[in-house]
């Protein structure tokens, strides 16, 4: 059993979900028992982010190794590994259609990759210091970063043409993520709130206050209409997206890094240094 993890992600048909652990390597666990599948190894330096493909098929690893790794669920072994960034690497995510990768490094620009060749497509140029975070939106047709310049930024995918960039956050922006419907983006930063801003103008639209330590990850319901947030605080919080309110905080034994929804919208998994934890929410 997994005792720690800094990076987590669940299927999306709710049967796997993967950590990172202590030793750089990705566990496979079977979300039901949580008994471990397999042990994904190859990475040189800590492992920074999780990602698994809409279909399942594929997932994909970022770390400090200054190195993306591709890996085959179904053989169980790495596929490709994607290299190009400068510095460490912080942070990747897939496409919902599986073709692309998008990777978030601390030498301040994101690429982007064709997922089955590992061929670099593009280079994202424009942030004045590291990219903590990436995300694409669910339709595919943008990108979005979170970066240490204390910014937000909105790319196009197809051309990596930089469309919007989000100010307001007084602190590093850890991570970014899209809403179901593609109309919002949820940024979470070290100034301890979560910002929520419309896609197409860049207004913000809410900023979530409440946590007292940096806010590492936030995470939309698959309903669309909440929003889970985890903080160094030892707590998560959901909010309603739609007036900004807290609905509920749960307190755990130490400080979080990163949070997944299961598929059904009630079970989650967070994670953090001190434990990893499987929650279900009863609202």
């Amino acid at each position: 059993r997994i005792s720690s993890a800094q990076n987590c992600a669940i299927s999306a048909d709710g049967r796997i979900a993967v950590f990172d652990t202590v030793d750089n390597d990705i566990q496979v666990v079977d979300y039901q028992t949580g008994d471990e599948r397999f042990l994904l190894k190859g990475h040189m330096r800590p492992v920074t982010g999780l990602a698994i493909s809409l279909d399942g098929a594929i997932i994909v690893s970022s770390s400090q190794d200054r190195t993306l790794k591709v890996w085959a669920v179904r053989t169980e072994s790495e596929r490709a590994t994607l290299i190009g960034h400068m510095w460490a690497v912080n942070d990747g995510a897939i496409s919902s259609d599986g073709r692309t990768i998008v990777s978030a490094s601390e030498d301040s620009t994101l690429k982007v990759w064709n997922a089955a060749s590992g061929q670099e497509l593009l280079t994202l140029t424009g942030h004045l210091r590291g990219v903590n975070g990436c995300a694409f939106s669910p339709d595919g047709t943008f990108i979005v970063s979170a970066s240490a310049d204390q910014t937000v930024k909105v790319w196009d995918a197809t051309t990596g043409r930089s469309r919007l960039t989000l100010k307001g956050h007084t602190g590093s922006v850890h991570s970014c993520t899209v809403s179901p419907d593609n109309t919002l983006i949820a940024s979470a930063s070290n100034d301890n709130t979560v910002r929520v801003w419309h896609s197409q103008s860049g207004e913000l639209y809410l900023t979530l206050t409440g946590h007292s330590g940096s806010v590492l990850h936030s995470a939309f319901r698959p309903n669309g209409r909440q929003l889970l947030s985890v903080s160094k605080d030892n707590t998560l919080r959901l909010w309603d997206i739609h007036t900004g309110q807290l609905l509920t905080v749960l307190r755990v034994d130490g400080a979080l890094s990163d949070c997944a929804w299961h598929p059904d919208g009630r079970q989650l998994v967070a994670v953090g240094p001190r434990g990893v934890y499987f929650l279900e929410l009863k609202l």
